[in-house]
């Protein structure tokens, strides 16, 4: 059997402390929520059941429209017109276009939980004796199960504590990945949601770079997995943007018609097909997804690269994007070239 399992006590002690919770009148709507759905998680974890499970109600025609058309009314007061433009040419310019084809790069827990704590000792001191606590087996809040969903990181308020759910199968950096989210929760950190992949994707970067040291080639499979889904987000974005850019030169006012035509025109999906893949890729939630994953990415590239040059303004420029509530995203100087050196980098080490 696994070391790496939930501690049953831990559980069954969340379990009661909620229901504890739940007997307060005082207690907030939002939080007696949060509160019975986390109890339900402990509950399905106790049955052995660990898959992270998002119910996704399927919406169509006014509701998908007035969902879409509000979301992109809120993310212009956010994005500049500029950086979605950059975007979508980032998407055109397909430089996130890779053909290497390589299997998944898995590792067992123990050897990841080691490269994991080397990864945080080597560049983040000051997070080792989080990580180092976590991944400690006694804690019993590491679960390790082979999964229909992915890997994951899940904070119950009740308790306080991050319990992360990790597939075997996985790609070997995602337990570092998973890892990174429950440290930043455990040190309340509160980054701006566009960034709130940049830790856990930075250290997985990281984590991919070590791994490359010891295990060649086949650990590049971590890093290419990251690039083409970037490549399917960024696709995704840019339907999203000409579509938003079309509808706010009529101020949004359009008909289900013109909204439907507009992005059966961009994203050359039609037809019946069309209703379900606006709901899995617009619907408000999963278009701020996207855009958090393709920014995050950028970000940790950038990171990444003051990282490997030495000294200290990686260390600062993490600390300025994962402590800081705001959104701050210059398009660089040298426009792609960081992220095509980037590409290149990895290109020319799968030869």
């Amino acid at each position: 059997m696994s070391k790496w399992h939930f501690n049953k006590s831990l559980i069954e002690e969340a379990i009661n402390t909620g229901q504890s919770f739940l007997l307060s009148p005082n207690l907030s709507k939002q939080d007696r929520l949060e509160i019975t759905s986390d109890i339900k998680r402990f509950k399905l974890f106790l049955d052995g059941n660990f898959d992270n499970y998002i119910r996704r109600r399927r919406q169509n025609m006014p509701y998908l429209k007035n969902n879409i058309i509000s979301g992109m009314k809120n993310l212009e007061k956010i994005l500049s017109p500029r950086l979605r433009r950059w975007l979508i040419d980032l998407a055109q310019d397909q430089i996130f276009t890779i053909d290497s084809e390589t299997p998944i790069f898995t590792m067992s827990l123990d050897e990841a939980a080691k490269t994991t704590l080397k990864n945080y000792k080597m560049n983040a001191p000051a997070m080792y004796n989080f990580a180092k606590t976590i991944l400690e087996p006694k804690q019993g809040i590491i679960q390790e199960a082979v999964l229909n969903t992915s890997s994951y990181c899940f904070y119950s308020d009740i308790l306080q504590l991050p319990f992360i759910v990790v597939d075997p199968l996985d790609d070997a950096g995602c337990l570092n990945h998973e890892l990174e989210h429950g440290i930043e929760y455990l040190m309340g950190t509160r980054p701006h949601f566009f960034y709130s992949e940049f830790g856990p994707i930075f250290f997985e970067l990281l984590f991919c770079d070590e791994s490359y040291k010891k295990y060649g080639k086949s650990s590049l499979a971590m890093h290419i997995t990251r690039i083409k889904e970037t490549e399917d987000y960024l696709n995704v974005l840019a339907v999203y943007f000409c579509a938003m850019k079309i509808f706010s030169l009529r101020n949004y006012d359009v008909s289900e018609q013109f909204f439907l035509e507009t992005f059966e025109y961009f994203s050359n999906v039609e037809n019946d097909n069309l209703i379900d893949f606006l709901n899995d890729e617009f619907v408000n939630s999963q278009i701020i997804e996207s855009i958090t994953y393709v920014l995050s990415f950028l970000k940790a590239i950038q990171v990444r690269e003051l990282a490997n040059n030495g000294g200290n303004q990686s260390g600062a420029s993490f600390n300025d994007i994962v402590f800081s509530k705001k959104f701050k995203f210059k398009i660089p100087d040298s426009n792609y070239q960081l992220y095509e050196k980037y590409i290149e980098e990895i290109k020319q080490k799968m030869r």
